[in-house]
């Protein structure tokens, strides 16, 4: 799923109240992908290091809207990607 930093904007303006610029979330984007490249690195070794890996997507409703989530894990770890 792909949403614009425009359309972000936005929804964090109707949602929350928030006026917050567009650089700004590119800004946090970029910020939080750094943070969290070691642990997406990791896991993405785990996972290779698996005979299997197994996938999962579950879908819900919140408030009338349909909301998804998809899992993989492998047979071989404890560990969940989402």
């Amino acid at each position: 799923m792909s949403i614009s930093f425009g359309k972000i904007k936005r929804l964090m303006e109707i949602f929350y109240g928030v006026d917050i610029s567009e650089a700004t979330l590119n800004h946090f984007c970029d910020v939080a992908g750094n943070a969290f490249e070691p642990l997406y690195e990791d896991l993405k070794k785990e996972m290779h290091n698996n005979t299997a890996v197994y996938g999962d997507e579950t879908g819900w409703y919140v408030n009338g809207a349909r909301y998804w989530v998809l899992g993989v894990c492998g047979q071989r770890s404890g560990s969940l990607c989402y």
